[in-house]
């Protein structure tokens, strides 16, 4: 057994192949990729390269499924979909011991894990949850733009994420999608001075042309878990995440919550169809945009993190990978359960993330990025 070994569940599908192929790249760990399939295993072990291991396991058998992760020091879920592994490989991870780290940001999961926040501590386990893109990226750049701008200005701040992404996802990213939509629609509203208001729909939503696209979006700000303790600790005077407002994909869902509950698999599939035809004729990629400003500010802070068309899973891979080799090496060591925003420095891990060679963030034309990171050069 090699405790420092980084165990890749999922390891061949979108998101691990990333994930397995960053971290071979940067010489973080030992390997051992685990899925259901022994020739993709195999292929992927012989692309990385170094000492990489495969393990050929079912995700439903949870006996094998800690078999394997006993082999690793920390463990990291890129299986999906995530409505139907849930919360397995996170347990797997307790049972034997292992660190755990998840690009997704299914609530539930985080509720099964951290109804066992305390046998996690007594075994000194660092779990992080919501580690990838959207979210994990996305929060840790509404803390750092909070933080540089509350150097510049004790005003009272406000601050704002902004999300689009019409990259190409695969049915199971859509089947999870559409099962939020069906089983917990997200709330509609915003924070003020740490709490959530709930806002209806016909009167929260704005349009607006954010930089970098050619279309103006229709966007509605959503209660957004991976922020609450954040918005809660700080206490800004406002704050809010958008997202596109996708008719379509709602009312496939909430259609088949109705009279096709068990059918899921078929409305992700209409989902996705509609959602092709629309990236199509607005164009494919997306970006994530933060801005923070005060009453007596100048300029508000703007920050834009551009995701070119292709590059979804890459980005949800790179911050994915960076956060098991921060847990494995013992960089980030807080024991608990925590989303990847509350746990690490933004503007490090943003650095860290650069110094791998992520190019990662752009700033809109009136901040210069250099200057906020210490880094030159690191835009596109």
């Amino acid at each position: 057994m090699n405790r420092s070994r980084i165990g890749v569940v999922g390891a061949y599908g979108a998101t691990g192949a990333v994930v397995a192929r960053t971290l071979a790249a940067q010489n973080a760990a030992p390997l051992l990729l685990i899925g259901r399939n022994p020739e993709k295993l195999d292929e992927l072990a012989k692309e990385v390269g170094g000492d990489v291991r495969v393990a050929a396991v079912d995700l439903t058998d949870d006996a094998a499924l800690t078999a394997a992760a006993k082999e690793c020091g920390t463990l990291i879920n890129c299986a999906g979909p995530a409505s139907v592994i849930l919360d397995r490989v996170g347990q797997a991870a307790l049972a034997c011991g292992c660190h755990y780290v998840d690009p997704g940001p299914d609530a539930r999961v985080f509720a099964a894990l951290d109804a066992r926040r305390d046998e996690v501590v007594a075994k000194g386990l660092t779990f992080l949850l919501g580690a990838g893109y959207v979210p994990g990226l996305s929060e840790v750049l509404l803390r750092a733009i909070y933080e540089v701008h509350r150097g510049k200005t004790a005003a009272p701040c406000r601050v704002r994420l902004f999300i689009v992404d019409r990259n190409d996802w695969s049915l199971n990213g859509f089947v999870d999608i559409i099962e939020r939509v069906c089983r917990n629609p997200p709330e509609v509203g915003v924070y003020r001075d740490g709490l959530f208001h709930r806002r209806s729909m016909l009167r929260a939503w704005l349009r607006r042309k954010l930089p970098g696209q050619p279309h103006a979006e229709v966007l509605m700000p959503i209660r957004w878990p991976e922020i609450d303790q954040f918005v809660a600790d700080v206490k800004p005077l406002g704050a809010a995440v958008y997202v596109p407002m996708e008719p379509s994909i709602y009312f496939v869902g909430r259609l088949f919550a109705r009279v096709a509950p068990n059918r899921l698999d078929l409305a992700a599939r209409i989902a996705q169809a509609l959602f092709r035809m629309k990236s199509k004729r607005l164009g494919r990629g997306g970006i994530l945009y933060a801005e923070a400003s005060g009453r007596r500010s100048r300029q508000p802070r703007r920050w834009l993190i551009e995701v070119p068309e292709g590059r979804g899973y890459a980005r949800t891979g790179e911050v994915a990978a960076l956060a098991a080799a921060l847990v494995g090496d013992g960089t980030i060591a807080k024991p608990g359960v925590r989303y990847l925003a509350h746990a690490v420095d933004p503007h490090d891990f943003i650095v860290r993330l650069l110094l791998w060679g992520v190019e990662t963030i752009d700033l809109a034309s009136d901040s210069p990025n250099a200057a906020d990171f210490g880094v030159a050069g690191a835009t596109h």
